[in-house]
């Protein structure tokens, strides 16, 4: 291994590394310098003016001096700015002796100053691709869970139990962060003490995914305790009449949040 080096390994080794990992203006730089270094015999270290490769690289002196520090820091290449009059000795850096194994596609601690701290990968490198991809399904189900607990908890509290699937539908569409939830389950308790509630047995209670969809946790509380009145109680046709005009009212809300769903 060393110098000279190989033109081959050294070229297909670049075009691996350099996909994802370098600007166009920091590739042209490298082809450019690569180009040089291989004219004069591909030396461990060659002397080129600033201004020559800047005009060979079609950028000007300014932006030379940031690409090629760019290229250094990422590990590509290595210089010794020259004195005045002098011309920039250049290194390229064998690429191909590096263990990328080891160094995750990245330019080896040793080849770079220690005040200088490594690139980061690109962020369409695959392992941050892949890492992003673990967060988001590992977010998505501890979502899953908190929702699925959450809804049990309104379920236990809710005294009605009827259309649970199109209630667990509505509960997870509204996805109450953890003061709405309490809040909720605090409204349950208060309205449950409340006459409507209570009277004939419950059976003016909304269906859950009524009082979910018409945010009934946000009715103003007007809670009057029931007291089984001493009056005469209603006969049973009254109270499956009454039952039967909530249930067609109940429906016919949840036909109409259905719908707007």
């Amino acid at each position: 291994m060393g110098y000279p080096w190989d033109y081959i390994r050294q070229w297909n080794t670049f075009m691996d590394l350099s996909l994802g990992t370098l600007t166009r203006t920091e590739v042209i730089l490298y082809m450019r310098l690569f180009q040089c270094n291989n004219a004069i015999g591909r030396i461990e270290w060659f002397g080129a003016n600033n201004l020559m490769i800047a005009g060979y690289a079609e950028m000007d002196e300014k932006l030379l001096i940031k690409t090629r520090n760019a290229l250094k820091q990422k590990g590509f290449i290595d210089f010794i700015p020259g004195k005045k009059g002098q011309p920039t000795r250049y290194k390229l850096i064998l690429l191909y002796e590096i263990d990328w194994s080891e160094a995750s596609k990245k330019p080896a601690k040793s080849q770079q100053k220690a005040s200088e701290s490594p690139s980061e990968k690109p962020v369409n490198h695959p392992d941050i691709i892949k890492d992003k991809e673990n967060k988001e399904k590992k977010s998505s189900a501890q979502s899953a869970n908190a929702q699925d607990a959450q809804f049990d908890e309104f379920w236990k509290a809710y005294p009605k139990k009827k259309d649970k699937a199109k209630a667990r539908k509505a509960y997870a569409k509204l996805k109450p962060d953890t003061a709405l939830h309490k809040k909720i389950l605090t409204a349950i308790e208060k309205q449950k003490q409340s006459e409507q509630w209570q009277k004939d047995g419950g059976q003016f209670i909304p269906l859950p995914t009524t009082w979910i969809n018409g945010e009934r946790w946000e009715d103003e509380e007007t809670v009057d305790v029931w007291v089984e009145p001493h009056s005469q109680p209603l006969s049973q046709d009254e109270q499956e009449k009454r039952r039967r005009e909530r249930q067609d009212y109940d429906d016919m809300l949840a036909a109409l949040a259905e719908g707007g769903t």
